[in-house]
């Protein structure tokens, strides 16, 4: 049992936290577009041939101190994944992009720079990679 245990704990901490990224913005997307005050919206791509998802794009738009809630998780996810920042004009966007053997995910929060509580829009694009 002991020997279970402890295999169980290295499998766990093998796995990679790019993930991490997914859950914690994936996880505030899904909770304020279920609570409402916000716009939400989902959209799904399949293949024509096969009727598998191929890709989904989920944008979520959201006003007040919500913002600073995404400002806050893209900020602390921007630490662990592939960011690139822009700023043009009072627009700030902020994207993170993640790529696993399944999907690749682009994560992007758009919002007032100088005063980041006006509105925020968080766009989540997953595409799936083709079985071979």
């Amino acid at each position: 049992m002991r020997n279970v245990t402890i295999t169980i704990l290295l499998l766990m901490l093998s796995i990679p936290l790019t993930g991490m990224a997914q859950n914690s913005i994936d996880e505030l997307v899904d909770h304020y577009s279920a609570i409402g005050e916000s716009t939400f919206t989902s959209t799904v791509v399949r293949d024509p041939e096969t009727r598998q998802i191929t890709k989904v794009v989920k944008t979520l738009k959201v006003v007040g101190t919500r913002v600073s809630e995404f400002v806050k998780a893209f900020e602390q996810e921007a630490k662990k994944n592939d960011t690139h920042t822009s700023v043009e004009g009072i627009e700030k966007s902020v994207v993170i992009t993640s790529e696993s053997p399944t999907a690749n995910r682009i994560y992007m929060l758009k919002y007032n720079n100088y005063v980041p509580h006006i509105l925020g829009k968080t766009t989540i694009i997953i595409k799936y990679n083709k079985k071979p």
